[in-house]
């Protein structure tokens, strides 16, 4: 049996695991497209406000408590600036026809569009925009623009049903298309876009990115256990 751990091998442990325990999950961008079945649409997209940080990974989530002791024009500040990047991070678009560009509402919310009511709740901005589908549109698709930096969640709701088919878009890819006359998908997945069924992923948003395991991260658990290899191998049984 091992016996108990030095404490010089505890405190190299605890160095090591320090990083770990500062680590954030990486933000993304959900967004929401339902279709009520009578030629209306409402798209829901979420914005972490650690999306206008410079390393959103390192940035600390928002909280409740933190968006109380904003003044008003700091929370208007924030919501003009999840209005520019939610313009400049997708496209929305109807074919045929031009991408357009929905002109959203923003509130601050919990994540997953709930509401906030601990003062260590995560804080978001949710943007809403309901509007008729464009007369003669056949089709629907979001797509993440090369300019974005973060992954895009796509999600299809028809009638109150999320369908099963689900997106991880990264800067640069384009959705599946919904054909607005059925709403079911067009076609095959692409070979390069992340497809998962809805079921397996529907605590995506706010798990699936719980924690984001780095070269680093991985490099000083490696470490660790070679250290704590060496360090067993030398005591005596």
């Amino acid at each position: 049996m091992l016996r108990k751990l030095p404490p010089t091998l505890v405190l190299f442990i605890a160095a090591l695991a320090a990083p770990l325990s500062q680590a954030h999950p990486i933000p993304d961008i959900p967004v929401h497209s339902s279709f009520d079945g009578n030629a209306g649409i409402t798209i829901r997209i979420e914005i972490d406000p650690r999306c206008f940080e410079l390393d959103p990974n390192k940035a600390p989530s928002m909280l409740t408590k933190d968006l109380a002791a904003l003044p008003a024009p700091k929370k208007a500040e924030l919501k003009t600036k999840a209005a520019v990047y939610a313009a400049r991070a997708v496209r929305f678009i109807f074919e045929p026809g031009e991408a357009i560009q929905p002109t959203f509402n923003f509130q601050f919310t919990g994540q997953a569009n709930v509401g906030l009511s601990k003062p260590d709740d995560v804080v978001v901005l949710t943007g809403t925009w309901s509007s008729a589908i464009p007369t003669g549109a056949a089709t629907y698709h979001i797509a993440a623009t090369p300019e974005g930096t973060l992954s895009v969640l796509n999600f299809n709701e028809v009638r109150g049903q999320r369908l099963e088919r689900f997106q991880v878009l990264f800067p640069g890819e384009t959705g599946y298309k919904l054909d607005l006359h059925t709403l079911q998908p067009l076609g095959k997945p692409a070979a390069d876009v992340t497809v998962v069924d809805a079921e397996a992923t529907e605590e995506v948003s706010d798990s699936a990115n719980s924690f984001a395991v780095s070269p680093l991260i991985i490099a000083i658990g490696a470490i660790a256990l070679v250290g704590i290899a060496i360090l067993l191998r030398g005591r005596k049984p």
